[in-house]
């Protein structure tokens, strides 16, 4: 739901304290106020300086990152990703570029073929006539008698380029020389995809192949059929670099590269990296997913799940047909994704986005950075959105310098579960220079979290809004801001709260905000709505704030501000303000 951003509000005037010391205030109220500076909140981690957030130790092949407030967890060289030759490819954790699949033989095949069973091969240099043997191999794919191979039989592609389709049936394996050095083209027709699964059983195999610049779809696996992937590089296909569809089917990737991958040629749509839909699965391990459209990893559908492991999704650009979308990756209508040591950046419009009751994103050990505004019309470019009755699982999560957001929730049945989480940096959008919020929780979703670091943004460092129930233990929240506002202030301008409460509840253990520009913690009702507005704070500091608490609520019992809190070096501790109220951030749809 979209609510225009927010009207100014002016409430009564509380009898609060204020730290100028020529301000009159009731003496009850003045003692309160006085002896805030004396309060020692018990959090044993104060002493420190952040919570004790724990993105270390970093998974193997990763690299220790200092100089910000946590020590963070990089996949790629402080050199970043090398620049690698064909058939070659930088995967994360790995400290440099080395084959996709197995390094290129001297010979025309692969030095792992098959001692048993039967081997047919293919040569593109063959002189015609062939009969598939080592001595006199077929001149190409079309000699091939796809449909009347049977489980276990090896077809041994040897170096060189060939134009057509691959059509396997269960159980067949095609085996490369080498993914540098064998391709397959596809060809001009009505055929969805160059590779397809012809039937159910054993999974077909392909492994040491590179699919370029077909006009169709790179590899379909659908109804219940099987496909291992390993050492394959799909490059320039159309619509869809691997397609999953349908109950039971499931696709296999080790060593894979997507890449490229273009739009529909009629309607420019599409683009998609991988897609899994209709309760599919695909498990990935070592795969880079890159220079695609739209989207770069896609699941739709009830039980549809997708499984990274040492996985990098990036650049993905928008689609053509209008400029929008170019998600990292997107889970919708039930489908599920479960990432552990993955890498998302420079995506567009968004990071990671789940949508919808049943769909679910599971974290750990990731990393979600650099993620940019929609091209467009200039907004989003979030970390991670969750949305409609999804869910989200995050441990050990970097959230750093994406567009407008970094983690949003909303609508009501979206829960968010958040431990060692750090979001940094969030930008403004593109679009007018507004944004940078760290979480925001709306319309009735819920937060909860402990050992969370929100350092860096323009507008707000969290928002619980409309309903919305949020929950954090051992939880900082500084740099937000950057300039404080006043009651001239222009509606939608960078005011600098540091945790914002509209007609939602939040609860605060254990916690810091400091260095905020306006407000250390802003409360209000949103005018016309019956929404009740709830802070409880308890054990902890709010410092180095223009006003440690700005209360818009009429009122409001201070004391749950108060409780072991110790309100420091603000201009003013705890004051009524008429600030202008933050309105809701746009949902994205399904």
């Amino acid at each position: 739901m979209f609510i225009p951003q927010a009207r100014w509000l002016l409430t009564m005037t509380l009898p609060v304290a204020l730290a100028c010391g020529g301000d009159s205030t009731p003496a009850g109220d003045a003692a309160a106020d006085s002896g805030s500076d004396a309060v020692t909140p018990d959090a044993p981690w104060f002493e420190e300086g952040v919570p004790p957030v724990a993105l270390t130790p970093c998974p193997e092949g990763w690299r220790e990152v200092t100089g910000n407030a946590v020590t963070e967890c990089d996949p790629y060289p402080v050199a970043g990703v090398s620049a690698c030759g064909p058939g070659d490819a930088h995967f994360p954790g790995e400290p440099e570029c080395r084959p996709i699949g197995d390094a290129c033989p001297a010979g025309d095949y692969a030095t792992t073929l098959p001692t048993e069973g039967r081997v047919i091969h293919v040569k593109a240099d063959a002189a015609p006539g062939g009969d598939g043997s080592l001595a006199a191999p077929y001149d190409g794919l079309a000699s091939v008698s796809w449909n009347s191979l049977s489980p276990g039989t090896t077809v041994a592609l040897a170096k060189g380029t060939y134009g057509g389709t691959l059509p396997l049936r269960p159980g067949v394996r095609l085996l490369g020389a080498c993914a540098a050095e064998t391709v397959v083209t596809g060809i001009d027709g009505p055929i969805l995809a160059v590779v397809q699964v012809t039937g159910s059983g054993e999974a077909a195999v392909l492994r040491n192949i590179t699919i370029r610049n077909s006009t169709q779809v790179g590899t379909s696996t659908a109804d219940g059929r099987s496909l291992v992937l390993a050492g394959v590089l799909i490059e320039g296909a159309h619509e869809i670099g691997v397609l999953a569809v349908g109950a039971g089917t499931n696709v296999s990737l080790t060593d894979t590269v997507v890449r490229h991958t273009g739009p529909n040629m009629a309607t420019g749509e599409f683009g998609f990296g991988i897609a899994v839909e209709d309760g599919a699965h695909l498990e990935a391990t070592r795969l880079v997913v890159s220079d695609n459209r739209a989207t770069g990893v896609f699941g739709a559908g009830v039980d549809s799940a997708i499984r990274l492991t040492d996985a990098v999704i990036r650049d993905t650009a928008p689609r053509a047909s209008d400029r929008a979308d170019g998600n990292g990756v997107l889970v919708q209508r039930g489908a599920t994704l479960d990432a552990t040591r993955i890498l998302v950046e420079r995506n567009h419009s968004g990071g990671i986005m789940a949508l919808g009751t049943g769909s679910a994103a599971k974290l750990t050990d990731v990393v979600v950075r650099a993620n940019v505004s929609q091209a467009s019309n200039g907004r989003l470019g979030r970390g991670i959105g969750v949305q409609f009755g999804a869910t989200l699982e995050a441990t050990r999560l970097l959230v750093a310098n994406n567009d407008e957001l970094g983690i949003f929730g909303t609508e009501e049945g979206t829960s968010l579960s958040l431990s060692d989480v750090v979001i940094r940096d969030i930008q403004p959008r593109v679009a007018d220079g507004a944004g940078g919020m760290g979480i925001v929780v709306q319309d009735d979703a819920r937060l909860d979290g402990s050992n969370v670091l929100i350092d860096g943004a323009g507008d707000m460092g969290l928002m619980a809004n409309l309903g919305s129930h949020v929950e954090l233990r051992d939880a900082m929240i500084t740099r937000i801001g950057d300039a404080a506002c006043g009651p001239e202030t222009p509606t939608g301008a960078n005011c600098g709260y540091g945790a914002v409460v509209i007609s939602a509840s939040l609860r605060l253990t254990g916690f810091k905000i400091h260095q905020v520009a306006t407000c250390g913690v802003f409360l209000s009702p949103l005018t016309g709505t019956t929404g009740m507005t709830f802070v409880d704070f308890e054990s902890g500091v709010v410092s180095g704030t223009a006003i440690g608490a700005c209360v818009q609520v009429e009122g409001y019992d201070l004391d749950r501000l108060t409780h072991e809190v110790a309100y420091r070096e603000n201009g003013t501790n705890l004051s009524s303000t008429m600030l202008p109220v933050p309105g809701s951030v746009d949902s994205v749809g399904l």
